[in-house]
């Protein structure tokens, strides 16, 4: 199991927001945001909020070499929870949401029901977070326990940065929700996947002679092998393709 260190934080304006750093990050760095975005309540608590903005602390975590991502963001204290009058107006002040929606550095946003209106001035602003879900568990009183629910992350080993990566490959690719309609398991074969690049000898990849060959996991797509030679200039030329059980020259 890997674990990244992070902290759900109440942010000004009474959001919630997620911050996930990777395997090194210290209590000390965490107790170290907190004062940077002027969080003021007790620590492993809710009872306050940041004095800094939604913005400022997303600024905040960034800085700091995590990853933000709004939490519950349809629900209670979520960014994108939606009026009950109309449906579409933000709870959110909207020109603290449209600052949020600027931010180009946002990746993703833990949203537990997707079917949940969202704000207009989101669906208007077209931008790309990828939805992910968790257990949001905070005690073991509810259903909400461990693993209830969570998001399956294509990642070669687990990190801060191959997290990253995934949450821009997005939806479908790097990133499967566990309540997915579509049947998922992460462990089965791909109809068609490539298993493995051999070259003849002095055949060249990228910048490098390459006599040997590389392969891939099914479900990782990350070369495990690589079998260089002396370095020379160039493109691939030739070379042996393994898609599955079929085998085709390129």
């Amino acid at each position: 199991m890997h674990l990244f260190p992070g902290v759900e934080i109440t942010v000004n304006a009474g959001i919630h927001l997620l911050a996930l750093f990777g395997k090194d990050t210290t209590t000390s760095d965490i107790d170290t945001l907190l004062g940077k975005v002027d969080y003021g309540g007790t620590k492993g608590d809710s009872d306050n909020a940041t004095r800094k903005s939604p913005i400022e602390v997303i600024k905040a975590v960034i800085g700091a070499g995590g990853i933000p991502i709004p939490a519950h963001a349809e629900g209670p204290k979520g960014l994108l929870r939606v009026a009950e009058s109309d449906g579409v107006q933000p709870v959110l002040d909207a020109h603290t949401l449209q600052q949020v929606l600027l931010c180009r550095d946002i990746l993703a946003i833990e949203v537990g029901d997707p079917s949940r209106p969202k704000p207009a001035l989101y669906e208007n602003a077209e931008v790309s977070w990828t939805e992910v879900l968790g257990s949001d568990c905070h005690n073991f009183r509810t259903a909400n326990k461990p693993g209830a629910r969570f998001t399956w992350v294509k990642m070669a080993t687990p990190s801060l940065e191959g997290l990253r990566l995934a949450l821009l490959d997005g939806e479908g690719f790097s990133i499967r929700r566990s309540d997915d309609p579509q049947p998922f398991d992460p462990f089965a074969l791909p109809e068609h996947f490539i298993e493995a690049v051999e070259s003849p000898m002095h055949a060249t990849w990228g910048e490098a002679n390459c006599d040997g060959d590389m392969s891939w996991t099914s479900w990782t797509s990350i070369a495990k092998r690589v079998r260089p030679s002396s370095a020379s200039t160039g493109y691939p030329r030739a070379g042996t393709m393994r898609e599955g059980s079929r085998t085709r020259r390129r």
